[in-house]
């Protein structure tokens, strides 16, 4: 329940929006804001605090881990915290000056009993990148902007030199990412190979014609073929909702309506991920792939994880259909055993 009462009190814990507009004209005598690493103003903050300056002695808690950067209002709110002798804070992490590789600096982090070395340990290998590590573990904002890139350069050069058979014969999928006017349109077609690497092929279109579109009859021509093979091509019906439609209607070729949603495309970009960290992933023939991914950065999402964001915008925006895609195919890989049969138009299934 939202509220419970403690009958010989009338004593109430209430549960409350994250909204200023819910906690104006409250009087809270303990007052707790939750994730505050995830608030972009102090709005709430300052709603709740206002209502208890008419009490005597309230007291306010904010429960929090690191933000993923040295700016906003939590990190405002902890330099505030220092020429306040009303606030208090005990923060468990490492400081600015520690090695977050070096497992002295680790003893900071041993604050309960179930918690170890080799735990943490083992969340330092399996960290997507350093700054993830940095943030989620060691519970320190991020020092450097450029660690928010999803790759370092050696792990994209060893993808981009590395190379795997592809076989159109065999089960493969598909994911298609872009718009008829903007951005890259990509193509990525994704197979595990039998000695478990990962092989990508591409089809790319980075350049609109004199109409300023791309070129939607060749790029359905591109997807007409690859059906032939039957394979699943993961596409979002909200995106390209026109392209889908003349596919099924025109060419007989049935899409798969994956919706780029957080519950979607944060474990789709955990799985490109992996396979360029584990040394899976081989680009040798998706080279427009490779540059995406380098320009990936983390967009954290909370209870679903990070997904790919780009590390540049306006006129400066670095592209990542190509990556985008990819992670869309591996997606369908993963959590597709069997293609559906076919029963018509546009066909979507909830992961």
């Amino acid at each position: 329940k939202n509220v419970i009462q403690h009958r010989e009190t009338g004593a109430k814990i209430m549960v409350l929006p994250n909204k200023a507009s819910a906690l104006e004209s409250w009087h809270f005598n303990v007052l707790i804001f939750d994730e505050l690493h995830v608030y972009k103003d102090s709005g709430v903050w300052d709603a709740g605090l206002k209502g208890q300056k008419v009490l005597h002695n309230p007291l306010a808690i904010g429960i929090t881990t690191a933000s993923g950067a040295r700016d906003g209002f939590l990190w405002q709110t902890l330099e505030a915290c220092e020429d306040d002798e009303g606030m208090y804070v005990y923060w468990l992490g490492l400081d600015d000056s520690d090695d977050i590789d070096d497992p002295d600096a680790w003893r900071k982090l041993l604050v309960a009993s179930w918690v170890n070395w080799e735990d943490i340990a083992d969340q330092r290998n399996s960290a997507t990148t350093p700054r993830s590590f940095e943030r989620y573990t060691a519970n320190r904002f991020p020092m450097s902007k450029s660690s928010s890139s999803c790759f370092r350069a050696a792990e994209i050069e060893s993808a981009r030199r590395s190379r795997a058979e592809f076989d159109f014969d065999q089960r493969f999928t598909v994911g298609v990412d872009g718009a008829i006017s903007r951005d890259t349109f990509a193509i990525v077609a994704y197979q595990r190979t039998e000695d478990g690497r990962d092989a990508f092929r591409e089809w790319i279109w980075d350049e609109p014609d004199e109409s300023g579109y791309y070129p939607m009859p060749e790029i359905m021509d591109v997807l007409t073929e690859l059906y032939r093979h039957r394979p699943l091509i993961a596409v979002d019906p909200a995106r390209l909702t026109l392209m889908v439609q003349l596919l099924e209607r025109e060419r007989g070729v049935r899409t798969f309506g994956l919706a780029q949603t957080d519950k979607v495309m944060c474990p789709a970009s955990q799985l490109l991920a992996d396979s360029v960290h584990l040394g899976r992933a081989c680009f040798a023939d998706a080279p427009t792939l490779a540059v995406h991914a380098s320009n990936c950065i983390e967009d954290i999402r909370k209870a679903y994880g990070f997904r790919f964001t780009s590390s540049g915008t306006g006129s400066r925006k670095r592209y990542i259909d190509a990556a985008i895609a990819g992670a869309m195919a591996m997606y369908v890989w993963e959590m597709v055993d069997a293609p559906p049969s076919f029963g018509g138009g546009v066909f979507s299934f909830d992961l």
